[in-house]
């Protein structure tokens, strides 16, 4: 089916600009378009809303508005929401999963949990 050779667009919001890189380099290597970065919760919710990306991965500690307000506000909008945070308490990842998160990643970075994480929602119907 075309939906498999199309490659999904991706919008990476993280305060720390040497984990964007990170995500950034793990997707583009693995076949995702990371379309645009945020540095905090304000701009990831406007670069969503403009840009429509497939996927959004967010932060939970950024400035502006943290990641779970910003997941909340995009719940309605036929994207992904992959959470990717230091945080690994099972309330604040209940908490994501109930705003609508797709997928929940524990810092630090590792290539093979964040592509099982992203491969994992990259081709479920919307």
């Amino acid at each position: 089916m075309a939906q498999a050779s199309k490659k999904k667009r991706v919008l990476i919001a993280d305060d720390v600009e040497f984990l964007r890189a990170i995500l950034k380099d793990i997707l583009s290597r693995a076949g995702f378009d990371v379309i645009a970065e945020a540095e905090d919760g304000v701009e990831a919710l406007r670069l969503a809303k403009e840009l429509k990306p497939d996927i959004v991965v967010l932060d939970i500690v950024m400035p502006g508005k943290n990641g779970l307000q910003v997941a909340g506000e995009l719940r309605g909008y036929p994207l992904k929401v992959v959470m990717c945070s230091t945080i690994g308490s099972q309330d604040v990842i209940k908490e994501a999963m109930e705003l609508g998160a797709s997928a929940y990643i524990v810092k630090p970075l590792d290539e093979k949990k964040v592509l099982a994480a992203l491969e994992g929602i990259a081709f479920e119907d919307s």
